[in-house]
């Protein structure tokens, strides 16, 4: 006896930024053209934190909310409610990168080693480099 699956009654939501990049096709596509950046600062896209060094997509997506709507319309007449993805990109935090270049995202662990080895070089450079080495005379070391 084959069990059927129910048929999911709610409609299709437009495609996330990863679904993009990965070539989905969906109803984002129909909005217009993705632009891949990354980022040069902590920000936000898709209520996600994007740290420094992050590569994802800015997808076109469409306005839901009705005073949202009305001012966009005031802002880029004949728009429907479809924020682009040339109206998403901010050139504070982003930079455009080749369609080709692989999403990177940056978690947390990584985002404090890189801050920490900054923090590590930026001292190397002002202080002596032998510093910590054990190369000192009076240090305490056992040999």
């Amino acid at each position: 006896m084959a069990i059927k699956k129910p048929t999911d009654p709610t409609p299709k939501q437009p495609m996330t930024s990863q679904a993009a990049a990965e070539g989905k096709t969906g109803q984002a596509s129909a909005y217009g053209d993705r632009i891949r950046v990354r980022a040069l600062a902590d920000g936000y896209y898709e209520h996600i934190r994007r740290r420094e060094g992050a590569v994802f997509t800015l997808v076109p997506r469409r306005l839901t909310d009705p005073r949202q709507i009305a001012d966009h319309e005031k802002r880029h007449p004949g728009s429907n409610g479809i924020l682009t993805a040339e109206q998403q990109f901010s050139e504070r935090w982003m930079e455009k990168v080749s369609a080709n270049e692989r999403e990177r995202n940056i978690g947390l662990k990584e985002s404090m080693k890189a801050e920490h080895d900054k923090i590590i070089r930026e001292k190397m450079g002002t202080e002596d480099p032998n510093a910590g080495s054990g190369s000192d005379d009076d240090s305490d070391s056992v040999i």
